[in-house]
């Protein structure tokens, strides 16, 4: 029996009709970005638990850890020279790390600003720091070096470094020292730890003189043995999180 064409037509013209009415909307399972002021509220937060915990009261890093749960299980940390550095090579580095800049500079501070999201990952904030304070505390030593107090004032020129957080409050990937200007600051040039001990008396010759050969004993300290408390500047890539092997794969990691 066919279908009357009247008929046919008002069915056809009714599903039509019903194509065009608002459908429900979906709701995106694309991850929303992490605000800018959350990731500047963490970092600040992050760098004052560090320098009260590490600089100010002298706790050990397992005791720092007890407090905080800032490391993501695949996190990263990445320097000009040294890294990358899976978490545990990290936290062997930091127990075995014996300066103790609390001590030489007791008011030892940061001074963080110029937050920014990295145009390419909308969770990774870049920013800048500088080290200010007074070298007018104990000594400390560098191996059978003494490194008396100078009584000078720290202030640093500006490191550019990053902080990829995820959404839990945790770091995947930090980056550290990358000196802005060699003729701004009592780091003169230098970022992260050789910036520190330029700026307490270690003259900047000595690192001019190490800096051409660091970064290569520092990449074959990845076939060094792992041990509860360093040996390592960089990781092997067997030890290395997926993400970042990935991005080697496909040739982001660019080494200067």
């Amino acid at each position: 029996m066919h279908t009357p064409p009247r008929r046919l037509a008002a069915a056809l013209l009714a599903t039509l009709a019903g194509s065009f009415q608002q459908q429900p909307r979906r709701r995106s399972t694309a991850l929303r970005a992490i605000p800018i002021e959350d990731m500047e509220a963490w970092t600040r937060e992050y760098y004052a638990a560090a320098r009260d915990s590490r600089v100010r009261k002298g706790e050990s890093l397992d005791q720092f850890l007890q407090k905080y749960d800032y490391f993501d299980d695949d996190y990263v940390l990445t320097g000009p020279d040294v890294g990358p550095l899976c978490k545990r090579d990290f936290v062997a580095t930091q127990r075995g790390f014996t300066l103790d800049f609390g001590r030489a500079i007791p008011d030892l501070d940061y001074l963080l600003d110029g937050f920014h999201v990295d145009p390419d990952n909308n969770e990774r904030v870049w920013f800048t720091l500088r080290y200010v304070g007074t070298n007018d505390g104990e000594a400390t030593r560098i191996g059978k070096f003494e490194l008396k107090p100078t009584g000078n004032p720290l202030r640093g020129g500006p490191e550019l470094h990053s902080i990829w957080w995820t959404p839990s409050k945790q770091i995947k990937w930090e980056t550290v020292g990358y000196a802005g200007c060699r003729f701004t600051g009592t780091n003169e040039g230098y970022g992260g730890l050789a910036g520190l001990l330029i700026g307490i008396g270690v003259p900047r010759l000595v690192f001019d003189l190490v800096a051409p050969f660091g970064k290569y004993v520092f990449a074959l300290s990845q076939f060094n043995e792992a041990t509860e408390t360093g040996g390592r500047a960089c990781s092997p890539a067997s030890d290395l999180p997926q993400w970042w092997n990935r991005r080697t794969e496909l040739g982001v990691n660019v080494r200067r």
